[in-house]
C-alpha cells in the first residue's frame, strides 16, 4: 500500500494541492453569476475536502491527502494556477500510477472528479427568468409568468444536475477524458 511518503516531497505538495486546483478551475469554467457564485463554489469546495478527510477509509493515501490538504485550507487559499489543470489532473494520476496501485490512483481520480462535480452543482447558474416575466403585460405575459412559476416548481424537484451550466458539463466532460487518458496510460 502506497503512502503519502512513498513520494518526493514536490511530488506530495503537488498531489496535495491538485484537488483544490480543480475545484478552483471548476469555479472559473462559468461566471456567469458574478462573485456570488464563486464565494458559494468555494465555500463547497473548502467543505466537500473536509467531509472527505473526515471520511473512515481504508485507503491511507486517500486519508492523508485530503487530511493534509484540509489542514492547509482551514485558514487559508492556496495560490494556485489553473490554466494548465488537465494537463496536471494527468500527472497526478501518473504520479500515483508510477509509485502506487491502480486502485489508489483510482481512487484519487474519482475524488477530483467528485470535487469537481460538486463545484459545478454549487450554484443555479441561469438567466433571471423573472425579470422577464415581470415585463410582459396582458394575456400572454401572464401565461408566460404562470409557466415560469409552474417550470420553477418543476425544476426544484427534478435532476440536480440542471444546476450545471452548459460550460460546466463541457468542463467535466474533458476532466472525464484527461482521467480516462491518464488511467489508460497504465494499461498501455
Amino acid at each position: 500500500m502506497t503512502t503519502l511518503s512513498s513520494f518526493t516531497p514536490d511530488d506530495r505538495a503537488f498531489l496535495i494541492r491538485l484537488p483544490y486546483q480543480v475545484g478552483l478551475w471548476m469555479s472559473q469554467i462559468d461566471d456567469e453569476a458574478g462573485d456570488m457564485d464563486d464565494v458559494r463554489e468555494l465555500a463547497r469546495l473548502k467543505l466537500l475536502v473536509t467531509t472527505i478527510a473526515r471520511r473512515k477509509s481504508e485507503n491511507e493515501f486517500m486519508t492523508d491527502v485530503f487530511r493534509s490538504l484540509a489542514d492547509v485550507i482551514v485558514d487559508n487559499e492556496l495560490a494556485v494556477n489553473t490554466d494548465e489543470t488537465l494537463t496536471e489532473v494527468i500527472a497526478g494520476v501518473r504520479t500515483i500510477l508510477a509509485v502506487g496501485q491502480v486502485g489508489e490512483a483510482r481512487a484519487y481520480a474519482g475524488a477530483l472528479l467528485e470535487i469537481a462535480t460538486a463545484v459545478a452543482r454549487a450554484n443555479l447558474e441561469e438567466a433571471d427568468y423573472a425579470a422577464v416575466y415581470e415585463q410582459n403585460e396582458g394575456f400572454l405575459g401572464k401565461l408566460t409568468s404562470q409557466a415560469g412559476a409552474l417550470w420553477g416548481q418543476i425544476r426544484a424537484t427534478i435532476n440536480t444536475d440542471l444546476n450545471i451550466s452548459p460550460a460546466e458539463d463541457s468542463a467535466l466532460t474533458d476532466l472525464s477524458a484527461a482521467i480516462k487518458q491518464a488511467l489508460d496510460r497504465k494499461a498501455a
